[in-house]
């Protein structure tokens, strides 16, 4: 019965965990019109954000937030506008001197940024586009691109989660020794 409690001990302290939650708040923005965070379950927030592309029919925008909850994040850049694109997109600190992290793939309607692991702060998410092409090929002007932000957190373990689990490998050593059996030594 001892083993058992133990065991059982052990393998709850294992799968004891914090659940993450993603909180991104904006705190300002430049060049578009910006949604305030909303946040769908535990591991992600979404943005909503419009960019008025008059008259070159190019945009370029940043806006600024406040991280809460540090761990590895994807953000997901999608347009709504049909024929636009997402050409770069880039993770600054919050007055934009020092690039975190970039996209560095080919203009398209969805652009994802890995950006590892950046804790709790200030952030600015910089990106630029463009509204796509009218019918003779030419860059249509007269546009307002829309889209989503969607960033997407896995957490890194608290000092807490760390030690639950330590606790939980050391009773299965602890209980894996006590059923060894001794060797008894044997004459040949």
């Amino acid at each position: 019965m001892r083993r058992f409690v133990l065991a059982l001990v052990a393998c709850s302290a294992l799968t004891i965990a914090s659940a993450a939650n993603a909180a991104i708040n904006i705190t300002g923005f430049n060049g578009l019109d910006a949604s305030p965070a909303v946040t769908n379950g535990t591991t992600q927030d979404y943005v909503s954000w419009s960019a008025n592309t008059e008259p070159s029919g190019s945009f370029t925008s940043w806006f600024t937030f406040h991280n809460s909850s540090p761990g590895l994040y994807s953000i997901v850049a999608d347009t709504s506008t049909l024929g636009a694109t997402i050409s770069s997109l880039m993770l600054q600190t919050s007055d934009g001197s020092t690039t975190l992290a970039q996209y560095l793939g080919l203009p398209a309607s969805s652009a994802t940024l890995v950006t590892g692991n950046f804790g709790a702060g200030d952030y600015r998410l910089t990106f630029s586009g463009n509204s796509g092409l009218d019918m003779n090929g030419a860059a249509n002007p007269a546009s307002v691109v829309t889209g989503n932000f969607t960033f997407y957190v896995q957490a890194v373990p608290e000092p807490a989660t760390w030690a639950l689990m330590l606790f939980g490998f050391g009773g299965i050593g602890l209980s894996l020794r006590r059923r060894r059996k001794p060797a008894l030594a044997q004459l040949a």
